[in-house]
């Protein structure tokens, strides 16, 4: 039987877990709660994207919705909301009205061990996709011996975008989901820390720490998907890089590409998706680009996704989404040395990538 379950605070970045249903499969999501100010209360989930509608109300009351639900998902957000007084004491709230409990959320230790005390205290389980929990499963001291780069038999794509915020985590889950759909096996590397939740691989947190060397990050990272192939022996790997590809300004670094560097360093891709923000470039400047990245991070960019993303960068970032079906990328299709998609068409891009890998036999022959 499936638990009543509400998610705070809902934004985009919850969206893509419901579309694709990438969430343990006991759980039925009734309630998607998003604070006053952000203004979907009352609108459809997929209002929040632009999206086909999904059948789920937005809502504002979460103490109401609560009392109404056995499990609540505290998820990350891409808006602004206070930590301190909207989203730490509403776990503490859940937890003391016994609801069982799956944090997305990044919580320091002393967070993780109280609300982790407390749940046992009252008899409810509070099962945490943070930070601390990404290495726990991988054989971390045979992979930090690693001095070498490992062949990687398994054909690889990756995903990486533009910048960040430009909706890459909804196209990773939903490739993932299409090319099972046609009978292969495909192993998922996510760019999101609360993998295990969508039951897919994180990038692990060693990309992340201070402890080892950038030359260590690049054997370690070649190392963890050579565990991946020998231990699952999928039909594909797909690697969606986090971050973005090239700073935008002083306030927005998109990592400067550095994740993306070392992670290209570790694997090189054989086919790749580019995602970007919807703009009108010049159809000169997308070849550009996608010259530039084939060259810098070995990407072999096989197609550009635009999504119906728009993005002001300014001292601060806003971002606001338009409807997909009027971003008019169809006339350019041809015109250039890759082709475009818009995410209207995404299946489209999806079809166009596997014809891409069909050269590859451990694929083709599935």
């Amino acid at each position: 039987m499936s638990s009543k379950t509400l998610v705070y605070p809902f934004d985009q970045q919850f969206l893509p877990i419901i579309e694709t249903k990438k969430y343990p499969p006991n759980l039925e999501i009734t309630f998607c709660v998003s604070p006053k100010g952000w203004g979907f209360a009352g609108k459809d989930i997929g209002y929040v994207a632009y999206a086909e509608h999904r059948g789920i109300q937005v809502v504002d009351d979460f103490e109401a919705a609560l009392a109404e639900v056995d499990v609540v998902i505290f998820s990350t957000y891409q808006k602004y909301i206070d930590r301190e007084k909207s989203v730490l004491p509403r776990i503490q709230k859940a937890i003391a009205n016994r609801k069982n409990i799956y944090c997305c959320l990044p919580l320091s230790g002393s967070e993780y061990g109280k609300f982790s005390e407390e749940s046992a205290k009252y008899g409810a389980n509070f099962v945490y996709f943070g930070n601390e929990c990404l290495d726990v499963s991988l054989p971390i001291d045979h992979i930090l011996r690693q001095k070498r780069l490992q062949p990687i038999a398994t054909p690889v794509v990756a995903i990486a975008s533009l910048t960040e915020f430009s909706g890459k985590f909804s196209l990773q889950l939903k490739f993932a989901q299409y090319m099972r759909e046609q009978g292969y096996k495909v192993s998922l590397i996510t760019s999101k820390s609360y993998s295990a939740f969508v039951q897919e691989h994180p990038v692990p947190s060693f990309l992340f720490s201070n402890s080892f060397s950038e030359l260590d990050k690049i054997f370690m990272f070649n190392g963890y998907v050579k565990y991946i192939q020998d231990t699952e022996n999928p039909d594909l790997i797909v690697i969606s890089i986090p971050g973005g590809l090239l700073p935008v300004n002083s306030a927005d670094s998109s990592w400067f590409g550095i994740t993306a560097y070392e992670i290209t360093r570790a694997v090189t891709p054989d086919a790749s998706f580019l995602v970007s923000y919807f703009e009108n470039f010049e159809l000169s400047h997308i070849d550009e680009i996608v010259t530039m990245f084939n060259h810098r991070f070995s990407l072999n960019v096989n197609a550009v996704i635009f999504n119906n993303i728009m993005i002001e960068f300014a001292e601060e970032t806003n971002i606001s989404y338009i409807d997909s079906d009027a971003m008019g990328l169809g006339e350019a299709d041809g015109e250039l040395s890759v082709p475009i998609f818009g995410v209207h068409n995404i299946n489209e891009s999806f079809s166009y990538m596997l014809s891409t890998l069909s050269q590859y036999s451990d694929i083709a022959t599935l």
